[in-house]
């Protein structure tokens, strides 16, 4: 028995560096890789591994060191000083495709909680593919570089309510209202209660830690400070990854911020890894055969729709036609968090594995498509740019 467990790992774990070599061969984000990696070793093909508590485990601690990480990124001033793009911009592009996709799942069925689900989830792209992508094209300080940041920071801060209500919205209509108001007071005492803390406790524990010297205690602190925040924003029944972003907020505004960040990035990046192998493991790669025409009408929505949003948006913005076709086709695509999304709201009980199923396919097909697309969107913009003058 115990032999064949580590056989399963050793093939989990050859199989997984594998693709990930062959995806940065290819220049495409190693997320791609372990998503391939969780369809191919999940139930639906080789079926060495299965869903059960460990992996679920594993992987939600992905889920609450990433959203630490973007709240030690995430800053009010640098907020507040970029707010006509990150806040205008960003929130205009996130509420206007929400709503015409939302509106199309409407038509065709869905019902408003749906709709509102799927909708965000389509609604976001993938800062690290764009990111990595516009680093390798030397194109992060390019003006259609500033506009496709500003626009994934916005969403980047907004997948923590969207995920912090899917328990809420699980519910039913019936519970909402009583609901929202109890965990607005729960988000607010958990959120003086850690002000307190950073503002008056932490900052001396980060110092006499410091001055001890130890890589190996201070990684210990940071890793304490995250699944603490994590675990008190469970037990008061909010979602852990709110508490997360909370912790990671109130210390972003420290000295001790980019080395805490560098102390949890090996864990964080691994734990990803597990929690973007167990989405893999939720597509049932026969839903590309099945539902070949959803997953069509679905991709089609994420790339064209976000796209013709976002052009009349930039311009909007005062930015030229060319920056606002180049940003558009930059994002043109879904990410990790709209994959996190929906397989979140499948396991609350809001979505159904029917309508999961070609959403995931179809964020998965535009995650693959990005790095081809933001190296076409010159050629793209310019060509759109000559044909509307």
């Amino acid at each position: 028995m115990e032999h064949s467990i580590l056989i399963n790992c050793g093939v989990v774990l050859a199989t997984a560096t594998g693709l990930v070599t062959l995806f940065y061969w290819l220049r495409l984000s190693p997320i791609l890789g372990y998503l391939v990696t969780g369809v191919l070793v999940g139930p639906s093909v080789m079926g060495i591994l299965e869903h059960g508590p460990s992996l679920s485990f594993l992987a939600e601690l992905g889920v609450v060191l990433l959203m630490f990480t973007i709240g030690l990124e995430f800053s009010l001033s640098r907020l507040l000083s970029a707010k006509k793009l990150v806040l205008g911009l960003g929130g205009g592009q996130m509420m206007i495709t929400s709503l015409v996709l939302g509106g199309f799942a409407m038509l065709v069925g869905a019902s408003l909680v749906e709709a509102f689900v799927v909708s965000v989830a389509l609604s976001m792209s993938s800062t690290a593919i764009v990111l990595k992508q516009l680093g390798e094209q030397n194109e992060l300080a390019s003006p259609h570089g500033r506009i496709s940041v500003g626009v994934l920071l916005f969403q980047d801060i907004a997948a923590v309510p969207i995920l912090a209500c899917l328990p809420i919205l699980a519910l039913g209509s019936v519970h909402i209202e009583s609901a929202l108001s109890i965990t607005l007071l729960k988000v607010v005492l958990v959120f003086v209660g850690l002000l307190f803390t950073g503002r008056y406790l932490l900052p001396h524990v980060l110092n006499g830690v410091a001055k001890t010297r130890s890589l190996e205690l201070f990684m210990l602190t940071a890793l304490l400070m995250a699944f603490t925040a994590a675990a008190i924003s469970h037990v008061v029944g909010l979602s852990p990854t709110l508490g997360a972003f909370m912790a990671g907020a109130l210390l972003g505004e420290t000295r001790f911020r980019h080395q805490i960040e560098a102390d949890i990035r090996p864990f964080k990046d691994l734990m990803l890894g597990v929690f973007f192998l167990s989405i893999g493991m939720q597509l049932e790669p026969l839903v590309f055969v099945s539902e070949f025409d959803v997953i069509l009408i679905v991709l089609s929505g994420v790339i064209f729709v976000k796209a013709l949003v976002l052009v009349p948006l930039v311009r909007f913005f005062k930015h030229r036609t060319e920056e606002a076709w180049h940003s558009a086709v930059t994002l043109a695509h879904g990410g990790e968090f709209g994959l996190l999304v929906a397989s979140s709201a499948l396991a609350s009980g809001i979505l159904e594995e029917s309508v999961v199923q070609p959403v995931l396919a179809a964020i998965i097909v535009s995650m693959l498509l990005a790095p081809l697309l933001m190296r076409l969107s010159t050629p793209i913009s310019r060509f759109a740019t000559n044909k509307n003058e």
